[in-house]
């Protein structure tokens, strides 16, 4: 089975030479690496980091609500309560404003190998791996570049 859940299976088996069948109700889980909360975060609590979770493996049927990119933790915060020793999930989280409208933002513009860092003014606000609309101050030409952390942004050509 390629999903996990409640499914119903059908097992063949003989008895005094005979086939017979049986349906069995199982319920099927996947093992995966989790990030497993230390202690109880409060609802709204920013700055996480890796050192509030441990990577454990679990089993668990909702394998694709799991949070598992510590890199990025530091751009959320908790929109709600999160048990020691539950796992992280997506919904637990809610992403942090890292570039507000009007302010002034890192621009990096990336072709091939090529990497320059420029200046830009933020037209929208945005989270982690939105995008935002950035005005170049100079020429105030508009493009979309994507959040790539606090106050600064990536535009790819």
């Amino acid at each position: 089975c390629d999903e996990t859940g409640q499914k119903n299976i059908k097992v063949y088996y003989y008895d005094n030479n005979k086939e017979k069948q049986v349906w069995v109700g199982a319920k099927l889980l996947r093992k995966r690496f989790a990030l497993v909360a230390k202690n109880n975060l409060a609802p709204f609590t920013s700055n996480l980091n890796e050192r509030l979770f441990e990577k454990r493996m679990i089993t668990t049927e909702d394998t694709k609500d799991m949070f598992i990119d510590q890199k990025s933790l530091r751009f959320f915060k908790t929109n709600k309560m999160v048990r020691k020793g539950k796992p992280l999930l997506r919904r637990d989280l809610t992403p942090m404003t890292l570039v507000n409208s009007g302010r002034k933002v890192i621009v990096l513009i990336k072709k091939d190998n090529i990497k320059l860092k420029s200046m830009g003014i933020s037209r929208s606000n945005g989270a982690f791996a939105d995008f935002v609309e950035v005005t170049n101050p100079k020429t105030k030409k508009k493009f979309l570049a994507k959040v790539i952390d606090e106050n600064k942004v990536e535009l790819e050509l």
